[in-house]
Formats: C-alpha cells, structure tokens, sequence
C-alpha cells in the first residue's frame, strides 16, 4: 500500500467509516474489468468515443 492509502484508512477509522480492504485478486479483477469496458488513450479516455453510460458492476447471477 501506498502512503496515500494509510493516510486514507486512517481517515476512515478515524471517522467511524465502514470499509474492507480488496485482496490482489479481488484487486485485479476490478481493474481487469475497467480496462475491458473502458477505453484509453495513455492516460486518458479518448473524447472521440461516443458518450454513453459504461456499466462497471457485474450483475450477481454472472
């Protein structure tokens, strides 16, 4: 982790916030799935794309 991330847990536990820390995999996956469903150009998301809602969630039954 990053020291960003301790600064945010902190914060967190500080604020009596709820949170879970994802495992690599679980990590992994989530990123895995960003970058299929959205497309980008070095850094940043191409502006020619068409403009329309880009669902991130899974549906629980797939």
């Amino acid at each position: 982790m990053s020291y960003l991330d301790d600064e945010l847990i902190a914060d967190l536990k500080r604020l009596n916030i709820n949170f879970s820390i994802l495992s690599e995999a679980e990590h992994a996956a989530i990123v895995r799935r960003i970058n299929e469903r959205i497309l980008f150009a070095g850094s940043q998301i191409p502006k020619s794309q068409p403009r329309r809602p880009i669902n991130l969630v899974t549906p629980p039954n797939l």
